[in-house]
């Protein structure tokens, strides 16, 4: 039987109102959400990630199948004004919480495909033994007087007064979340899933098939790369070409989820088989998925003139800005470039990702792109600028790649003065 439940899902701040239009359309009528906002915009840190408070009556199982959300937590405690101040803080959470019933969430919890499933939940289950449950606290605000650890130890203190459970930091069946940005306060319980616990009190990384995690390359994590994909409006058989692929997020999210035909490439060749085990994998799970990848150069797609119907580019952001060499920087009107070339003219749209705005803006602003609009948003903590636009119905000609190759030569020439 279907239970009501109040769900905390986290995903992409700055794309709340797409995950709640994404939620509402895969779950029953009787869904609700509530945007949590945090800020009028995104800001810095891990804690500062989208939250959607989610009251749904679907079952378990078709909740945390919606591949727009990051993470699926039960929903405990929502809060505004939690304060500063390391005593008042252990105080308001001491009142806060001291009357949460913490039983029905370890039921609700017996309802989840990976407990069920997996053999050393089994004494959870039956209730042979009491449940075993950890605290974690994902914390970022400038005014706290009080650490991460001072949260998660007094939340875990007034666990085990209300309960028999017991502390277990390693096989935990209970996780416990515990969001601190600025005076906000969340507090949920993880729902197991393909990703790892959130053990080191981060944001853990986001693990979901078909999409393969690469260490040599971490990429996008498979929420976003929906994201990126879904914001550029895609219709089933629609062609997608990912510029840098990397290691295929936004490729396989577009042609298993969303029925695109996915190209892809990368110049990295490091990233070859994970990505070819991704695209292996899609394929295996959804026998329609059409995906292929290749080797290749952002600044000259092996690819004809008005193929595409939705481009997409995720530049570089975070530790790895520092290692980019010059050359690249100074290529990325050529890649903007490419784009204008490949996409059909008057109907093709592109989606870009990058922790710059004012590159991106010089060159779209041509008159091979329109409707240019961007908004901020969080990506593991990092700021970033996510960008969409619609390719004009001027045709493209040979002079104008002439065009773009000076704005590349003037970039290099900016880049070594």
């Amino acid at each position: 039987s279907m239970t009501e439940a109040s769900y905390l899902a986290i995903c992409l701040a700055g794309c709340e109102v797409e995950v709640c239009a994404d939620i509402c359309s895969a779950l029953s009528n009787g869904t609700t959400t509530k945007v949590l906002r945090v800020n009028s915009s995104p800001t810095k840190g891990e804690a500062g990630c989208g939250k959607l408070l989610v009251r749904s009556d679907s079952a378990i199982s078709n909740v945390i199948k919606i591949r727009s959300v990051q993470y699926w937590l039960f929903s405990v405690y929502h809060s505004a004004d939690i304060p500063a101040e390391l005593d008042q803080c252990m105080e308001y959470l001491q009142k806060s919480l001291r009357t949460v019933q913490w039983q029905p969430f370890s039921e609700l919890l017996k309802q989840v495909p990976k407990v069920q499933q997996t053999e050393r939940y089994k004494d959870f289950i039956s209730g042979e033994r009491p449940a075993r449950f950890c605290v974690r606290c994902i914390r970022d605000g400038d005014s706290h007087q009080f650490k991460s650890i001072d949260v998660a130890k007094k939340v875990g203190e007034i666990v085990l007064e209300a309960t028999d459970w017991k502390v277990d930091l390693t096989t935990m069946d209970i996780e416990i979340v515990v969001f601190v940005y600025e005076t906000y306060l969340d507090v949920g319980i993880n729902i197991p899933s393909e990703s790892k616990p959130f053990s080191k009190a981060h944001l853990p990384s986001e693990l979901r098939s078909p999409v393969v995690s690469s260490s040599s390359s971490p990429g996008l994590r498979p929420s976003t790369a929906h994201l990126l994909a879904l914001l550029a409006l895609p219709l089933p058989g629609d062609v997608l070409v990912d510029c840098m692929c990397g290691s295929g997020a936004t490729l396989v999210e577009a042609a298993f989820s969303l029925g695109c035909v996915s190209l892809g490439g990368d110049l990295d060749l490091a990233l070859g088989p994970p990505l070819r085990d991704a695209l292996r994998r899609t394929r295996d799970m959804n026998g329609t998925a059409k995906a292929e990848a290749l080797h290749w150069s952002a600044h000259r797609l092996p690819l004809r003139e008005g193929c595409a119907d939705i481009a997409v580019l995720d530049l570089p952001f975070g530790p790895t800005v520092k290692k980019i060499p010059p050359l690249f920087r100074s290529r990325v009107p050529t890649f903007i470039a490419e784009l204008a070339r490949v996409l059909r003219p008057s109907t093709g749209r592109c989606v870009l990702l990058s922790q710059t705005l004012q590159r991106l803006q010089v060159c779209l602003d041509s008159r091979f792109f329109a409707h240019f609009r961007s908004r901020e948003v969080n990506v593991g903590g990092y700021l970033c600028y996510l960008v969409t636009a619609t390719r004009s119905e001027a045709v493209w000609t040979s002079d104008a790649d002439g065009d773009e190759e000076g704005e590349e030569t003037k970039a290099a020439k900016r880049q070594r003065t």
